[in-house]
């Protein structure tokens, strides 16, 4: 009872030290629940796109766990320097270590107790209100949110688990330290770190290098891997510029001793020096937790706001049939029928045969064939006299001439095709530049003088192996239209095309559904995406309050000492100020320089699904860095006064 008795008081002195983390631990909770909710939503399941939906909110789930990990393990962490004066003070007055492994067992029950109870209210109470939010999104009614045990069930079992983590580190930091030295470590000064001159300078080769891999990431499948790879790059290499670095830097300013002897710096310097091998991890984290929410928001913005751009790639008609075959006049024939019988009238026909693409990329003046994992693009053909026709020109070609329309290239007028030499005009405006078969490759056409000149080039050279629809034909047969009529009359439509003409799934597109499976898409990444924001920026508040809490801690007695040197008021509050703001500065900065590295890269993931747009793009870059600056310069200003509170009080 005693036990208990001193783990609430505890609680109840050092408020301001389990409060926040009771408030956070109880929010990601809380956010875990949600995604929970969705994920194992029955409703969902009865839907076409339910499989997409659920696939995110797992993709949700398994970030705010291991966002929750991490932030309780660190805060943990962060805990232990406040606390240990105090289980000194206990073991002066008589614990022995079964007694202190007493109190941190009955104090992780009890954060245990108030995490659940507080975290799954709020899970519960507002998990109807993001259900509703989450049905705005992605354009869906009739869903129904509901409690569901078994979600319940596996939110305790988490959190329970992550305590039941803490509790052993807890009991092994017990036992591994001797009880009297708890309240002299809680005293005793940090040495002077050592700076690592190899280290700090490998921490910038690894982080060039990350950047150098983003920067350079091209728009196909193995461009995904090599971002996964610089991301890995760019945590490790930021973790080491910030602990080593960083000392290293604090030293060469030291060195300099018209700046070192400053009133301005000495203190500040001073300062950050001593703490900076702790406190260097904790800068690198807030810095990378930064550089996540803006990623991770850009990218889910920038694909939902884009949603309508891919969509016109995707289905630039309201039906595109892929055949293997030209319609013969008896299916055309069965094709109008169809529509008189589903009451709706086929309106805006346009029929275009392409030679079967090449995948691959340019390559100087080369279109050079590659392998599914690394080409960037499908090069498709078609004859002149399709291209006037449907453009309404006049060009003319000779036997050497050709057009082509690559948006997202600058060629220049010389281009090598399979083999065959061409002299090419590059045009900005193609109506049907169309990625029929919904590939991640880029559509680009060559226009060339006749069929003849077609065959030559694409013929015999088209890849036989390859994953694109009807790829065993060496032509591609679009029929493009629009539809006159009730939404439910078009599907009726649609289903009996297909039915009729038994076509696969890759060779019908019909723009209504395309439309509701990119809304579901995308708003299900828009919607993970906020509330795994939510979570990061939660975490990076608390980490910056955390940090501030045990440097204050920290500072207070060399504050005090100064101050009684004739440090005044003024000087010590300036002093306060210019140290936080540095400290704080460099995160943000950090933050910033690796969201611009990662822009390149994640333009080339959104070029993958034809969901870029760089005007929208950009845009939403600079929305979003504007707004995570300004929250983050709100938080500096909060937690430099609780810093100040606690550096000015008397012990």
């Amino acid at each position: 009872m005693l036990h208990l008795k001193l783990v609430l008081q505890s609680f109840f002195k050092n408020k301001q030290i389990y409060g926040p983390f009771i408030f956070s631990a109880s929010i990601l909770t809380a956010l875990n629940y949600i995604f929970w909710s969705i994920f194992k939503n029955p409703s969902l399941a009865k839907l076409q796109q339910g499989a997409t939906i659920t696939t995110t909110a797992s993709l949700g789930i398994s970030f705010v766990a291991l966002i929750g990990l991490f932030f309780m393990f660190y805060i943990n962490n962060t805990q232990k320097t406040i606390e240990a004066k105090q289980l000194g003070l206990y073991n002066m007055l008589g614990f022995a270590k079964g007694d202190l492994y007493l109190f941190q067992f009955l104090k992780n029950c009890c954060l245990l107790l108030a995490t659940v109870a507080i975290g799954l209210s709020i899970g519960i109470l507002f998990s109807k209100f993001f259900f509703l939010i989450f049905q705005r999104i992605i354009g869906l009614d009739g869903l129904s949110s509901t409690i569901e045990l078994d979600v319940l069930g596996i939110n305790v079992a988490y959190v329970a688990g992550i305590y039941l983590l803490l509790l052993l580190k807890d009991l092994f930091y017990v036992w591994r330290v001797n009880p009297i030295e708890l309240w002299h470590g809680a005293q005793k000064p940090e040495k002077e770190p050592k700076q690592n001159i190899l280290l700090g300078l490998l921490g910038i080769v690894i982080l060039s290098g990350g950047y150098y891999l983003a920067i350079t990431t091209k728009p196909n499948m193995a461009g995904i891997n090599k971002f996964m790879l610089a991301i890995l790059l760019v945590v490790l290499g930021t973790y080491l510029v910030f602990i080593s670095f960083s000392i290293v830097l604090l030293k060469f300013l030291k060195r300099r001793l018209n700046y070192y002897y400053n009133p301005k710096h000495f203190i500040s310097l001073s300062g950050m020096l001593y703490r900076m091998k702790q406190n260097g991890a904790g800068l690198a984290s807030i810095c990378l937790l930064c550089s996540s929410v803006c990623v991770v928001m850009i990218s889910t913005i920038s694909l939902y706001a884009g949603q309508q751009k891919a969509l016109a790639t995707w289905n630039p008609t309201e039906v595109v049939l892929n055949l293997p075959q030209d319609l013969t006049p008896a299916q055309k024939t069965t094709l109008n029928d169809l529509a008189k019988k589903s009451q709706v009238k086929i309106t805006d026909e346009t029929a275009l045969t392409l030679a079967q693409p090449l995948i691959g990329k340019f390559q100087g003046n080369r279109f050079v064939e590659e392998n599914f994992s690394t080409a960037i693009y499908k090069l498709a053909g078609l004859t002149l006299a399709q291209y006037n026709k449907m453009q309404q020109t006049n060009y003319q070609l000779k036997e050497n001439e050709a057009l082509i329309y690559a948006p997202n290239e600058k060629l220049g007028q010389q281009l090598t095709v399979a083999s065959h030499k061409l002299k090419i005009k590059q045009i900005k405006d193609f109506k049907l530049a169309i990625n029929y078969d919904h590939s991640i490759f880029q559509p680009v056409f060559l226009v060339v003088k006749d069929q003849q000149q077609l065959d030559k080039i694409f013929s015999k050279h088209h890849q036989k192996d390859s994953i694109l629809p009807n790829s065993n034909n060496d032509y591609v047969y679009l029929k493009l239209f629009n539809l006159a009529g009730s939404l439910p009359n078009q599907k009726s439509f649609v289903q009996a095309v297909v039915q009729n003409f038994k076509l696969v799934s890759a060779q019908y597109s019909f723009k209504a559904e395309m439309r509701d499976f990119f809304k579901q898409f995308t708003g299900g990444f828009l919607f993970v995406g906020f509330l795994v924001s939510v979570a990061l920026g939660l975490t990076t508040v608390i980490i910056i309050y955390y940090k501030q809490l045990s440097e204050g801690y920290a500072d207070r007695q060399r504050f005090q000492t100064m101050q009684q040197v004739g440090l005044s008021r003024k000087e010590t509050k300036k002093t306060i100020i210019g140290q936080v703001l540095a400290v704080f500065l460099l995160p943000l900065l950090g933050s910033g320089l690796n969201t611009a590295c990662a822009l390149p890269a994640i333009i080339s993931v959104m070029k993958i699904f034809s969901l870029y747009d760089q005007k929208l793009f950009i845009t939403v870059s600079l929305i979003v860095f504007g707004c995570l600056s300004l929250l983050y310069l709100g938080v500096y200003l909060l937690t430099a006064q609780v810093y100040q509170k606690i550096v000015n009080q008397k012990d």
